[in-house]
């Protein structure tokens, strides 16, 4: 088999910007904000960590740029550069009699390295003044157009959700880490998976923390795998069932639970 080569993926705008001088030196440029356990580096990945501080460093720098480049070409050809499995549950018929599936994950989620700041808490968020690093230069950011207003972002983030008529996302602050939740399915999806008897049959279930064997019994099914996957991952996805250890999703100690659904 033939290898893929840098022509080829350049034939799209996408795979032109991914390879280009540009977007590799803009990656090396932003290299702090992606080493978040420096520890975990070896010592001779450290060593270039702290050479590629020099940003005029041309010839350290091109060289980094060709081997990033044929890393990603090398992914490309491997067809490694992403992996997802999507597992898909019947939803419904439609009118015309056609069976409608919904995928089972149906949430993106983007994770901040640092957590909330200051004294302001997830109920907060978008409905009160936070606290502010550096108030001055926030101030003069903001002044010169540069910056949105510091308060605008999760209020824009719930209209335009609600815009789409999408699900409300999620806020979460665990571990240091703020997370937000966005969800794809639409709010008439998630209130006819809600509205299913089965389903808030299940929910009421877990009103009392559950393990997987005693939600499999429950359902009356054979496979403790294939109960979770079909019912309650779902139900996870939505935010209306939750586990006790987020971290570790695959803990023998795991328990699930409902959570009063959002409107």
């Amino acid at each position: 088999m033939s290898r893929i080569t840098k022509e080829e993926i350049e034939k799209t705008k996408c795979g032109r910007f991914l390879l280009s001088d540009e977007n590799i030196y803009l990656s090396i440029y932003s290299l702090n904000s992606y080493v978040f356990e420096y520890n975990l580096l070896n010592t001779e990945d450290r060593i270039l960590y702290h050479r590629l501080q020099d940003k005029f460093d041309a010839r350290l720098i091109n060289g980094v740029i060709t081997r990033v480049r044929e890393q990603i070409i090398e992914l490309f050809d491997k067809d490694k550069y992403i992996e997802a499995k999507v597992y898909f549950k019947p939803k419904k018929l439609s009118e015309n009699g056609e069976l409608e599936f919904r995928p089972l994950h149906s949430t993106g989620l983007i994770t901040q390295i640092g957590g909330l700041y200051g004294r302001i808490t997830i109920d907060q968020l978008g409905k009160i003044q936070p606290d502010t690093r550096n108030l001055v230069l926030a101030s003069a950011l903001e002044t010169l157009g540069i910056t949105e207003n510091r308060y605008s972002g999760i209020p824009t983030i719930r209209m335009e959700m609600e815009k789409y008529n999408l699900r409300q996302p999620e806020f979460l602050d665990e571990r240091g880490s703020f997370i937000v939740k966005l969800y794809k399915e639409s709010k008439n999806d998630y209130e006819d998976m809600s509205n299913d008897e089965e389903t808030n049959n299940l929910i009421v279930f877990c009103k009392t923390p559950r393990t997987r064997k005693e939600i499999c019994d429950y359902l009356g099914l054979n496979s403790v795998t294939y109960a979770i996957q079909t019912y309650v991952n779902p139900l996870v996805e939505a935010g209306v069932i939750k586990l006790s250890i987020p971290d570790k999703p695959k803990s023998p100690k795991q328990l699930y639970y409902s959570v009063e659904r959002e409107e």
